[in-house]
């Protein structure tokens, strides 16, 4: 992937390499089974995962698994938030407060992922 200008390696949303090796932690492998399952060199999974740590201002892989597992529940929650908490018919005053409520929370909960893992 080429770098932008002024850009450097460590900076910016996470690449779709680096998505890949991180949901393989995530999956509890080990770097030499991201390696063999992705057909990746061994040596570039490691620092993909260095990289990973470094974007995600972590000390560890597991640490970046943590925020991983964060943001998901945060894009999950919002996710069954918006398709099941809004309050469709009929819409009285109350109902739609809640809905404001609801979706407030559920927009909340995105900008929370966002924060943590940009797109």
């Amino acid at each position: 992937m080429p770098n932008e200008p002024g850009r450097r390696i460590g900076e910016g949303p996470l690449t779709v390499r680096q998505m890949t090796v991180l949901e393989g932690l995530a999956d509890g492998l080990r770097h030499a089974e991201i390696s063999r399952e992705y057909g990746l060199h061994l040596s570039i999974v490691r620092e993909e995962a260095r990289r990973i740590t470094f974007k995600l201002k972590c000390d560890t892989s597991a640490q970046a698994v943590g925020v991983y597992a964060t943001v998901e529940a945060y894009r999950k929650a919002a996710k069954l938030l918006r398709a099941q908490g809004i309050i469709r018919q009929p819409l009285g005053e109350t109902e739609e407060h809640t809905n404001h409520v609801v979706e407030g929370l559920a927009a909340m909960l995105e900008q929370r992922a966002e924060k943590l893992l940009p797109k």
